[in-house]
């Protein structure tokens, strides 16, 4: 049970009267560890996929290690698009977000 407004409310009401917030109006928390490292493709979450079908790959790292980045410099502009929006998918679905380091690279971080 909360107080609002000199009532007592319960932790059900208190919930119904939130709105959903999409994950790309939401301002970036600030326990996220977004970090500029030098791209390494030898590091074990960095990445720089040739085709879409290596995407599992990158999905598994990411949900393993919390966080992948990425360099789309070896994609073709539809790979590129189709990696970005499965990535952005996972990224929904796990609570994490992403943002752009380089003109091609990108990290992406779970925030949990």
């Amino acid at each position: 049970m909360g107080w609002k407004k000199d009532k007592k409310v319960s932790k059900e009401s208190e919930q119904t009267e939130s709105k959903y917030q999409p994950l790309h109006e939401r301002p970036l928390s600030m326990n996220l560890n977004f970090v500029n490292e030098v791209f390494d493709v030898s590091h074990t979450t960095h990445f720089e996929p040739q085709s879409y079908s290596e995407i599992q790959e990158i999905a598994d790292a990411l949900i393993r290690f919390r966080k992948a980045t990425i360099s789309f410099s070896k994609l073709s502009a539809a790979d590129k698009v189709r990696v970005i929006d499965f990535l952005t998918g996972v990224m929904y679905g796990l609570e994490g977000d992403y943002r752009k380091l380089d003109n091609k690279i990108y990290q992406f971080v779970l925030n949990h």
